[in-house]
């Protein structure tokens, strides 16, 4: 092979076959990186916690207070909305007598002062 003939071999080597390399690779990276945009898979599950919570609460039926005392107990698994979580249990009032009034109005003391108590440290 001549000088001419490696020229031209380097320059479709370096002009064409590095370029589409760089997009395949950039192309790749760029789509990793969207698919780490939106939602996450634990914002749904906070969110369906918090929907049962307020369907419960709103609904007022007092057959239903331990679906409502285990939703407290499951935001503690949500540590990154504890923020959220302390304003929306703080407006939670319970009224009555019965066993799961206290049970719930204790949780909601302990899911809270355990939030926090995080937040302060």
């Amino acid at each position: 092979m001549n000088v001419f003939e490696w020229s031209a071999l380097g320059l479709i080597l370096f002009g064409l076959v590095v370029p589409f390399w760089a997009i395949v690779v950039i192309s790749a990276k760029g789509s990793r990186q969207s698919k780490s945009f939106g939602p996450s898979a634990r914002y749904f599950a906070y969110s369906k916690v918090m929907d049962t919570l307020m369907a419960e609460l709103k609904d007022g039926k007092t057959n239903r207070a331990p679906i409502v005392v285990a939703s407290v107990r499951e935001l503690k698994k949500y540590s990154e909305y504890r923020d959220i979580s302390v304003l929306f249990l703080e407006e939670v009032s319970v009224n009555g007598n019965r066993k799961f009034d206290r049970v719930l109005e204790q949780e909601l003391k302990t899911v809270e002062a355990e939030f926090l108590k995080v937040t302060n440290d």
